[in-house]
């Protein structure tokens, strides 16, 4: 911004100094000469001054075009964090968003993809995603924005709900006071040799504002071409997993705790109306509450994040919403809202099961997870460009999008059964467990299983001996 106003200072004083100097202007007293049919018709010499007074003019305007075409070069050339730095030092006021339309998106479900593959849901999940410090900048003070400029450029083409993973990790950044600690090889290799908290948080939280200021639609340092903003970022992933082969972080909970305190300062300084997520909590097994619940503690005094995340991987077929809820309420975040950005239903060497026990859970897992309060669902394993869950499942999950993805309100109606109202004004019962429609449920209606398969029939004859969801128009 302030270089622009440079150029702009620059462009008046060459106007200025061109078209100030007197021997280029035709004097205003200057008398018409008269022909002898009383028509002005100017002199020889007049036509002189007339014509270099035009050149004197069209010279101006080439100096202006050279000068911009300069200046814009200039802006192209510098390193991108002075410009970003700029921006977050100008305390002008608000800049008001190009993005008019925008509207955070409502969808409930989602899936893990690379950020470019389709899969069920309106949302996506990259991971591990291109935003990882040292990846974009890869030298201090110079940032890269070719990969992820092209990541939310594939992803906005879709129209999907954004979130996003913050790695808080640079090679050159950990050499600074980590050389000498033992590095395990981080889970992704993408993310750097090593992956201890930051050496220089202030340099980390430079890079968030410059982050989130790049994508926040407010019309200044935005990414070319944005369609919307993206509004929700999630501070690292499981960090309590660090064994071998499963390493997303190394160091303690108030290790994780200050990232969370910088990363979310930064974040809300570039965009208030941006929603910081706890980094996904791999589970509720002993060993990782007892990870968080040190952080969750220490945070109660402090608005640290906006919303709760818990995982599941093959490992609970409520997907841990019961527990998480509960978890998060005995630390005084009854008002937080949570997410589930990892379900993944497959059988495990600890857990086997066969593809039709696996395929009900999609049903069963997810109405109960937003019957506990989790607000959306990130499936694992169901992208389209590399599926690793059996088919069966897959389509088990697209059964469940289609039926409650857009639900505003749940109500609970027996411990098997469920109303849903979505958001195009149609109501959905869903059923299992042997539960039964409401008496004033009546006529025809259209029941779908979980597997897919459709009938329309009398509502009195409908049964759940398997989950079935019931449209009511």
């Amino acid at each position: 911004m302030m270089l622009r106003k440079l150029a702009i200072i620059a462009i008046v004083i060459c106007v200025l100094v061109a078209c100030g100097d007197s021997s280029n202007v035709a004097p205003t007293n200057s008398e018409p000469n008269v022909t002898n049919e009383g028509l002005e018709v100017p002199s020889s010499e007049q036509v002189s001054v007339d014509k270099e007074f035009a050149e004197a003019v069209d010279g101006v305007e080439d100096n202006i075009k050279s000068l911009t075409e300069t200046m814009d070069r200039l802006a192209d050339a510098l390193p991108t964090k002075s410009l970003d730095q700029a921006a977050m030092d100008d305390d002008s006021g608000p800049v008001k968003s190009p993005v008019r339309d925008w509207k955070p998106n409502k969808d409930r479900f989602g899936h893990l993809s690379s950020g470019r593959d389709g899969g069920p849901g309106g949302w996506r999940r990259p991971h591990p995603g291109v935003f990882i410090w040292g990846a974009i900048e890869e030298q201090p003070g110079r940032y890269d924005w070719k990969r992820p400029d092209r990541l939310i450029q594939a992803m906005q083409k879709d129209k999907v709900g954004i979130l996003i993973t913050l790695w808080p990790f640079a090679d050159w950044d950990q050499r600074e006071c980590h050389d000498k600690n033992k590095a395990l090889n981080p889970m992704f290799a993408e993310m750097g040799k090593s992956v201890y908290p930051p050496c220089d948080y202030s340099a980390y939280s430079n890079w968030v504002r410059a982050v989130v200021e790049r994508y926040d639609g407010d019309g200044s340092n935005d990414m070319p071409g944005l369609s919307y903003p993206i509004r929700h970022w999630e501070i690292g992933n499981e960090p309590e997993m660090q064994r071998p082969p499963m390493v997303f972080f190394q160091g303690n909970s108030d290790d994780y705790l200050k990232i969370l305190e910088v990363s979310s300062a930064a974040v809300r300084r570039s965009d208030p109306s941006a929603n910081v997520l706890l980094g996904g909590q791999a589970g509720m097994q002993k060993e990782m509450a007892e990870f968080w619940e040190s952080i969750l503690v220490q945070a109660s005094n402090q608005n640290l994040f906006d919303i709760g995340n818990i995982h599941s991987i093959t490992s609970s077929d409520t997907f841990f919403s019961q527990k998480y809820r509960e978890f998060l309420n005995s630390h005084g975040y009854e008002a937080k809202p949570f997410w589930i950005t990892e379900v993944e239903i497959n059988s495990s060497p600890r857990r086997q099961r066969s593809v039709l026990e696996l395929e009900v859970l999609p049903f069963t897992g997810s109405v109960t997870s937003f019957l506990n309060g989790a607000e959306k669902i990130i499936i694992a394993g169901a992208a389209y460009g590399g599926p690793r869950i059996p088919e069966e499942v897959r389509n088990s999950w697209e059964v469940v999008v289609r039926a409650i993805g857009n639900f505003e309100t749940v109500v609970r109606i027996s411990e098997t059964s469920a109303l849903f109202s979505n958001s195009d004004g149609t109501k959905v019962y869903a059923l299992w467990g042997g539960a039964t429609l409401p008496k004033e449920v009546f006529g025809n209606v259209k029941v779908t299983a979980y597997d897919g398969a459709e009938q329309v029939m009398d509502a009195k004859l409908v049964t759940s001996d398997t989950p079935v969801f019931v449209y009511i128009d």
